[in-house]
């Protein structure tokens, strides 16, 4: 099944900090609400560890990851990706 592209957004987080990841997420979280009023974020993966979440397997061969599949099936349609990917969230516009 092919899904639709969501919008994607790239931005860049300022550096320092003791927790990149809460200061990536909570950027997003911030760039997602802007733009669109009211976002969920439902899902994500941090390429600097590769921890994702949900943590599930894609099947088939579509082409994404199974944390992007799982977003897909759920009709989100807003992708930021921070720091060149190094962050990546997708959310559904509400």
């Amino acid at each position: 099944m092919k899904y639709p592209e969501p919008e994607t957004v790239f931005l860049v987080m300022p550096e320092g900090g003791d927790e990149p990841f809460m200061t990536a997420k909570l950027l997003a979280e911030s760039e997602a609400n802007s733009r669109t009023g009211s976002a969920m974020l439902v899902s994500w993966k941090d390429n600097t560890t590769g921890v994702c979440s949900p943590d599930v397997e894609a099947c088939g061969d579509c082409g994404l990851e199974g944390w992007e599949l799982y977003a897909a099936s759920r009709d989100a349609d807003l992708r930021i990706e921070i720091n060149g990917g190094d962050y990546v969230f997708i959310f559904r516009v509400l």
